[in-house]
């Protein structure tokens, strides 16, 4: 499958999936009581995390701040801070993105105008293992926002010191990273060639077992991929399950209706006790029906409109079909 690049995001790299600033910046707009009309910021790294405790702080609600991720960003919005505020009073100085899917995973750190990325898509990921990004100059003007120069080896301090922020946040919040394909087509990625097959399956009552025809397997991580309830909506949880050498055992949990064992081995490659198809199986070439959308916008647009207000009759409104066409 071939696609087309339709977008393009310059001077930012890259676009939406990746790590790089045009994957990760979106405009931000914000109207309200006390700020100001026409600022700009461009320097004050903020995320969607922060929008929670600010709706909190702007309807004075009560909570405590404490245990939430974000920051309230109403003191910046007002031009009382420069940077975002934890509830403690500190400032934030790093902020982390984490995106552990498709061939261009990654994880990043932001820290003032420095920027780390790290490849956590293996061989798949094109890009260097690590890549540090000088992006704004110390008087906050643009260096190399469209990330086009690597620094990790000539400033092997910084690049460090980030490097072990950002894996020490990772540990912290046990961030899930990509597993391997062992039916990867191309058959050329390292230990591929190693990863163990599930030859048997067994169970006793609860007691589910899988067996491995190496007995030196090599598996590191085991859990059990389970459902209570099977159908269209499915929902599926995780159980933690026991490694002896060339056997996996775990109970089956209560209500279970059906699971699959799922072992990680040393490279990362995921092995399965039983075939599971695709996501490109199970998505692409499916049709899709315009009609479900189609009635969702025509019912939305039929209560903007009841609202009687001048916004409810903005020309965008009639953009959709007013019937269902086929």
């Amino acid at each position: 499958i071939e696609f087309e690049k339709v977008t393009d995001n310059a001077p930012l790299r890259e676009g939406k999936a990746w790590a790089y600033e045009g994957g990760c910046r979106i405009p931000f707009l914000v109207m309200g009581p006390d700020i100001k009309p026409n600022q700009v910021n461009q320097r004050s790294i903020i995320n969607l995390i922060d929008l929670y405790p600010t709706f909190l702080a702007i309807a004075d609600n009560p909570i405590n701040q404490d245990k939430l991720d974000g920051c309230n960003l109403l003191p910046l919005l007002k031009g009382e801070q420069e940077q975002p505020h934890f509830a403690d009073g500190k400032t934030r100085d790093n902020i982390f993105f984490h995106y552990p899917v498709l061939n261009a995973a990654f994880s990043t750190v932001r820290r003032g105008p420095w920027k780390l990325r790290k490849n956590t898509g293996g061989p798949l990921n094109p890009a260097d293992e690590v890549q540090l990004f000088h992006l704004y100059n110390q008087d906050g003007s643009e260096k190399d926002i469209s990330e086009n120069k690597n620094l990790a080896e000539a400033n092997p301090k910084i690049a460090a010191e980030l490097l072990n922020e950002l894996n020490g946040w990772l540990k912290k919040n046990d961030a899930g990273l990509p597993y391997k394909n062992p039916n990867y087509k191309s058959g050329n990625l390292p230990g591929q060639n190693k990863v163990p097959k599930v030859i048997r399956r067994e169970s006793s009552g609860s007691k589910l077992c899988a067996w491995l025809e190496a007995e030196e397997s090599n598996i590191i991580e085991a859990f059990l991929f389970y459902t209570v309830n099977p159908g269209k909506e499915e929902e599926w949880f995780r159980t933690s399950a026991e490694i002896n050498e060339n056997r996996i055992t775990t109970q089956a949990p209560s209500g279970m209706t059906h699971g699959v064992f799922c072992l990680i081995d040393g490279n990362r490659f995921l092995i399965t006790s039983e075939p599971i198809p695709s996501m490109q199986k199970l998505r692409l070439g499916q049709p899709v029906s315009p009609d479900h959308y189609i009635s969702v916008i025509r019912d939305l647009r039929k209560t903007l409109r009841s609202l009687n207000l001048p916004a409810s009759k903005h020309p965008a409104l009639n953009w959709f079909p007013q019937t269902l066409t086929h």
